[in-house]
């Protein structure tokens, strides 16, 4: 009886018996709806059945649905990126909540009941997990929960979002540390931020929760970043070469690295060294463009996520050799990758035909699909519900910029909203978009709230900085955060922009010459 019940109902080779069955019946040269309902319900029981320990026969179970789902993605790159990335993060989330089992006996229920759902949901229409998917309904709001950071004389706090006292600071280490005054980035609960230690590079990813440093990656100079997954890719300079280097979003370590081009060091300011700017990432690819000023071209890639080999490339050379064309932002969304590019002269007297686009392509081939002009020089782009919120800026007197919104599908123009003068970048959220217009010494600045859905001024703001720091306004949905001179952050309503109260950060060390850096993230 007691070897009976030590028994594991599902050996090893019963469990492949089984799967290959399945498995030999689905197709592997497209995806159909059920194909990718099918996928997704696996990981829904997975989370759902997950043990509070490691078990061999329903690990065995996941671990053979993993390895085909690993060989579709890869026949059809490009597909179902965000949405899986989403699922499997919820999953490994609710794997960690599960109660524990009382017994072999009870572990083995469960077992067998999960290969039973499993088996049921990946023949059936799966019209259980698919209800929140339906084209024709919506699904409610999700409310994410959020972090308030903010960088003042080199030292990073996260602050309470209520009393906005510090919860935990970083500083960097090193004898001249230099934390980058270009806003971080947090993903999947780790917050990335540049550093620089005299001409050392460093990239420091931190525990939002605790302001744990995790880990650090010393890099020739900053680049730029991409994650997914448990995959950051970094941008960087190594032995003259520009490359792409993959690391583990936990530990730090190397995965691999890939060199894209050879820089040849001169002592002339124009034309630029070649620079590489990653775009975006999903569990198949990481795409970039390796930007090249002195032959006026801009190559676009796709490496494999796996070992960094080339899924595609694509190169793009400027019509007219006075115009460098840089892809310098990109997202994901729905199989297109869109990207924001800069199209721009050093020579002064051409400086007014600088401009940009905004252009998507197809995911897997690099093929563009649609092409969309810009006004200006495109300066920062945000992506949220679908639509891609991008600024210009203005480059001359005469020519100002504006802020777009553009639909992320097909690049459709929602609307334009024209500025008179310069601005900072924009901060976006769900209920508005708000940055700061720059008038001159006499007529101060003014803080301008837009609507999200139609970019129309919902009201505005005056405030007096004696200098111009180009931070934008932090926001979330209810309150706007304004940046004032002696440590100070202003604290506006969302709604109608009336003045809340105020409140300082480090206010024995107050620098006339600086602001703080404020940020709210979505964790």
């Amino acid at each position: 009886m007691k070897n009976e019940e030590q028994r594991s109902f599902f050996l090893p080779a019963e469990v492949d018996e089984q799967i290959d069955g399945y498995l030999a019946t689905t197709p592997t040269s497209g995806h159909t709806p059920n194909d990718i309902y099918a996928q997704t319900s696996v990981r829904d029981v997975q989370a759902y059945f997950a043990p509070p320990r490691q078990d061999e026969a329903l690990n065995r179970v996941w671990q053979r649905f993993a390895e085909q789902r690993a060989k579709t993605s890869t026949l059809q790159a490009g597909q179902q990126y965000q949405q899986s990335a989403k699922i499997l993060t919820l999953a490994t989330k609710a794997s960690s909540t599960r109660q524990k089992a009382s017994g072999p006996f009870r572990r083995q229920l469960s077992i067998l009941a999960a290969v039973i759902v499993v088996t049921l949901l990946i023949g059936s229409t799966l019209l259980l997990f698919q209800q929140g998917r339906h084209p024709n309904k919506q699904a409610g709001p999700i409310t994410r929960p959020t972090a308030m950071l903010a960088l003042v004389n080199q030292t990073l706090y996260r602050l309470d979002t209520q009393t906005h006292h510090p919860l935990w600071q970083f500083q960097a280490s090193g004898s001249k540390p230099v934390l980058s005054s270009f806003p971080g980035q947090v993903i999947d609960g780790t917050y990335y931020i540049w550093g620089t230690n005299g001409k050392q590079s460093t990239l420091y990813a931190l525990d939002i929760a605790s302001g744990r440093l995790r880990w650090q990656n010393n890099a020739a100079n900053m680049g730029s970043i991409a994650v997914s997954g448990n995959t950051v890719y970094v941008s960087s300079e190594k032995d003259n070469y520009l490359e792409v280097v993959a690391l583990n979003a936990m530990s730090g370590t190397q995965k691999w690295e890939r060199r894209l081009a050879q820089v040849k060091k001169t002592n002339t300011v124009f034309p630029m060294p070649p620079f590489i700017n990653l775009l975006a990432a999903s569990d198949t690819a990481v795409y970039g463009a390796v930007n090249t000023p002195e032959t006026h071209s801009s190559l676009r890639f796709a490496l494999s996520a796996q070992n960094g080999q080339f899924i595609w490339q694509r190169n793009e050379v400027s019509d007219n050799p006075d115009f460098q064309k840089s892809s310098i932002q990109g997202f994901l969304v729905d199989g297109v990758l869109c990207v924001v590019q800069s199209i721009e002269t050093h020579q002064i007297e051409q400086i007014d035909k600088s401009n940009g686009l905004l252009q998507g392509y197809d995911v897997q081939s690099g093929k563009q699909l649609w092409s969309k002009p810009l006004d200006n020089i495109p300066s920062e782009a945000t992506l949220l519900n679908g639509i891609i919120y991008l600024n210009t800026d203005g480059t001359t007197v005469s020519k100002k910029g504006s802020i777009y919104a553009f639909s992320a599908r097909d690049g459709n123009l929602l609307w334009q909203y024209h500025r008179r003068v310069a601005s900072s970048y924009p901060t976006v959220t769900d209920k508005g978009i708000y940055t700061n217009l720059y008038e001159n010494d006499k007529a101060g600045q003014t803080l301008v709230a837009l609507d999200t859905k139609t970019g129309k001024q919902r009201w505005t703001y005056a405030f007096h900085d004696p200098i111009t720091v180009e931070y934008p306004p932090a926001a979330d949905d209810n309150q706007v955060y304004l940046s004032l001179p002696g440590n100070t952050i202003q604290i506006l309503r969302a709604s109608d922009g009336k003045a809340l109260g105020s409140f300082k950060i480090d206010p024995q060390h107050v620098d006339p010459n600086n602001r703080v850096l404020l940020q709210v993230v979505t964790q």
